[in-house]
C-alpha cells in the first residue's frame, strides 16, 4: 500500500457502501493545482444538476492518477467488509466545483457510471463558523447528505456530514445525494469524478 495514504477510514452502516478517508496533505497541494483556471478545460454546467455558476470541466487522465492509489484503498477495504471485488476503474469524467453563497445542488444521482467521488479542496472558514453555528438535525450549511430507500421508524435512510479540507468520499453512483446551501462568504472547492 502506498505510504502516502492515511490508514483511517469510515463507512457508515446502512445500506449501500460510502467510503470516506483523507488524501495526504501532498496530494490534496497537488490536486489544488486544478483551482488555477489553465487547468480548467470548459464550463461542466451543461451536463450537471447543480445551480453553480463555476462547475469546470477537469482532466481525467489527470485526476486519475492522483486518485488511484485511494481507488485501490477503497477495492481493499470493499473487499475485506463486504467480501466484493471490483475490477480496475476508468475515470470518464471529473471536474471541479467553486460554489459560493446561495448556490445549491440537489438531490440528484449520477449516470452512466458505477462508482462517484468527491475530494474537498477548500471549505472556507467563514462556512465552518456558519455550520458549528447550525442548530439544525442536518448536515447543515455546506453539508451533503446521501439518501437511501424511504423514510421509515427503525431505518437508517440518510448519510450526511459537514465536509473538511482532505476529505475523500467514494459512493454507488446511483445513490441519491443533495449539498445545502450557505449564505458566508468564502468558497467551498470540491473536485468530483465518475468511474466505470
Amino acid at each position: 500500500m502506498n505510504n502516502n495514504i492515511p490508514s483511517g477510514y469510515y463507512f457508515p452502516y446502512w445500506g449501500p457502501f460510502i467510503f470516506k478517508t483523507k488524501v495526504s496533505r501532498s496530494d490534496l497541494v497537488r490536486m489544488s493545482r486544478f483551482i488555477d483556471k489553465k487547468h480548467q478545460k470548459k464550463s461542466a454546467r451543461e451536463m450537471l444538476a447543480g445551480m453553480i455558476d463555476k462547475e469546470f470541466d477537469i482532466s481525467s487522465v489527470d485526476l486519475m492518477k492522483d486518485l488511484q492509489p485511494y481507488l485501490d484503498f477503497y477495492r481493499e477495504v470493499r473487499f475485506t467488509n463486504y467480501n466484493t471485488r471490483i475490477d480496475n476503474l476508468d475515470c470518464v469524467s471529473s471536474w471541479i466545483n467553486l460554489m459560493k453563497a446561495g448556490e445549491v445542488n440537489p438531490q440528484h444521482i449520477h449516470t452512466g457510471c458505477t462508482l462517484s467521488c468527491v475530494v474537498y479542496l477548500k471549505v472556507s472558514k467563514e462556512l465552518k463558523k456558519e455550520n458549528a453555528d447550525y442548530d439544525g438535525t442536518s448536515a447543515g450549511p455546506g453539508g451533503i447528505i446521501f439518501r437511501y430507500g424511504e423514510p421509515r421508524e427503525h431505518s437508517i435512510t440518510q448519510y450526511s456530514l459537514f465536509p473538511e479540507e482532505r476529505d475523500l468520499i467514494i459512493f454507488p453512483s446511483n445513490v441519491r445525494h443533495e449539498v445545502l446551501p450557505f449564505k458566508s462568504k468564502g468558497q467551498r472547492i470540491s473536485i468530483a469524478a465518475n468511474f466505470k
